[in-house]
């Protein structure tokens, strides 16, 4: 009996196939688990012709394929940036003891993007230096000096759900 045919001569059709990587082995060899007809789940290396020859016959336009391998956006295949960090980004922004007794105060600070690690470095040393200031400044004003001093200055105070959170 071939592989896609039934005992009686009638074709084996896959009714669906899933094209997947299999965890822990070495190398990137695709493998397919093909569903039959009659439920029997086949399992080949997706890649090499003489595994999948046999099955060919039983795959049709209404086979299913499900391919789970990692794959590239379509920007990334046209070469264009992965990510577009051009939407709003708000962050929680917390004074850590900021009575001297324990309490923290927070405040939501909105940026035009998501910041990178370096800017949000950047932005908490603002507000590092903010807060030595001497005069005697709330978290708010603190927040607002450090916007002033920071070099992405779109950034301001909003009362928003938040992207990240930066303690100082």
């Amino acid at each position: 009996m071939s592989k896609c045919q039934f005992d009686n001569g009638f074709p084996r059709g896959v009714l669906a196939i899933r094209i997947y990587f299999k965890d822990g082995e070495p190398g990137r060899t695709p493998y397919a688990d093909l569903l039959m007809t009659d439920r029997v789940v086949e399992t080949i290396q997706w890649t090499e012709p003489k595994q999948r020859k046999p099955f060919e016959a039983g795959i049709n336009g209404y086979t299913l394929i499900y391919d789970e391998r990692p794959k590239m956006s379509w920007d990334a295949w046209l070469g264009k940036e992965e990510q577009d960090k051009s939407e709003p980004a708000i962050y929680r922004v917390t004074e850590v003891n900021v009575d001297g007794c324990g309490g923290d105060a927070t405040e939501f600070v909105q940026f035009s993007s998501v910041l990178s690690d370096k800017e949000k470095a950047e932005f908490k040393a603002a507000l590092m230096e903010a807060k030595k200031s001497p005069d005697d400044l709330d978290t708010s004003d603190i927040i607002e000096a450090a916007l002033d001093s920071f070099g992405k200055h779109d950034g301001t105070l909003c009362p928003v759900p938040y992207e990240g959170a930066i303690e100082f």
